[in-house]
């Protein structure tokens, strides 16, 4: 893991293709990553550059690095409820039930955030609906808890003998 905040995070974080661009031009790494562990392309999640975000992509940034909670740019993308980036890379991923430090899968992310459309984006590519977090909760427990509309979606709440957690 390259780790050294560079030229380019602080390009990103200014929102500033046009520097971006010429930092790229001097061969820094796409991938490289803050002692935190966030990627450029992280930082343009966390922040909602979506036409940065989407530029970083197209040049090459890896979607699947985590930062050091564990989080990937879809778990990011998720928690801010950015539709356009999540539905980006839905259909870019092949592996959405990476947990972060907390257990937390982005579908627990989803049920956290309470916005409906990303809820039923999620899953749509999700297998397990009851993947517990590190509190022993399900996505479920989680919309049910945030008067999210999942509970709509035909998920089972009783995987449990004891019901939902």
């Amino acid at each position: 893991m390259e780790t050294a905040p560079s030229a380019l995070h602080q390009a990103v974080f200014e929102n500033d293709e046009e520097k971006i661009r010429a930092v790229l031009r001097e061969g820094i790494s796409l991938n490289c990553q803050e002692s935190n562990g966030k990627t450029p392309l992280y930082i343009a999640a966390e922040k909602g550059y979506l036409s940065i975000f989407q530029f970083l992509i197209y040049e090459g940034a890896d979607i699947y690095i985590q930062s050091n909670e564990g989080k990937t740019v879809l778990h990011v993308a998720v928690e801010i409820g950015n539709v356009e980036m999540v539905d980006m890379l839905l259909k870019m991923s092949t592996n959405i039930s990476t947990k972060d430090n907390n257990g937390n899968t982005v579908l627990h992310l989803a049920c956290n955030g309470k916005n409906d459309y990303i809820v039923s984006a999620v899953l749509a590519h999700i297998y397990d609906v009851n993947v517990l977090n590190e509190n022993g909760e399900t996505p479920l427990y989680l919309a049910v808890a945030n008067n999210v509309a999942v509970c709509q979606t035909g998920s089972s709440i009783f995987f449990l003998e004891g019901g939902i957690r």
